[in-house]
């Protein structure tokens, strides 16, 4: 429950990507199966626009700084016009709904007395933050892998707490980057 409760992730539009003691992520990955990713050696950004809003300052810093870190243990250095790969990357959040069953509470009083027994659902309304990562071939500019990271947002976490969340995210997508086929 405690890394339940602690899941990530970003935010959009001036949100904060929150953080918790647990490094619990779902995280997934798609790519083309006809690419043959071991000719990629090379990287730089895809400056394209960027659907969902802008990002405020911190969070993209962060953002980049993680992926700047994570892509040369994935073989990849970056380089200028006429890299191989474009990367980029976008940030959502939606409320969502949570509701888990209560099987049974009890409870009791003093002085005359009290019991009883209750039955329902327990609602919980939170925010779910995803970061897509994409990788674009540089020279036909089309998507040949993604990555995603999803968990809960919360609001109030450290900055230092939401650099390393970040961090944790990108490298836990990257993970499986390149695939193996």
């Amino acid at each position: 429950m405690r890394c339940f409760a602690a899941l990530l992730l970003l935010f959009a539009g001036g949100s904060t990507l929150l953080t918790a003691g647990c490094s619990s992520f779902s995280t997934s990955a798609d790519y083309d199966t006809t690419t043959d990713f071991s000719k990629y050696r090379t990287w730089t950004w895809f400056e394209g626009p960027k659907p969902g809003g802008a990002l405020d300052g911190l969070t993209e810093k962060r953002i980049r700084t993680s992926l700047e870190a994570e892509l040369p243990a994935r073989g990849l250095t970056k380089a200028g016009d006429g890299a191989d790969l474009l990367v980029t990357y976008h940030v959502s959040v939606h409320q969502k709904i949570a509701v888990t069953p209560t099987t049974m509470t009890y409870g009791y009083g003093w002085g005359r007395g009290y019991a009883g027994v209750a039955y329902g659902n327990e609602v919980r309304v939170y925010d779910e933050g995803t970061l897509l990562l994409d990788l674009l071939d540089g020279k036909t500019k089309t998507l040949i892998w993604r990555g995603t990271a999803r968990g809960t947002v919360y609001e109030g976490s450290s900055p230092e707490d939401r650099e390393q969340r970040i961090r944790d995210a990108v490298q836990q997508t990257l993970a499986v980057y390149p695939p193996l086929k």
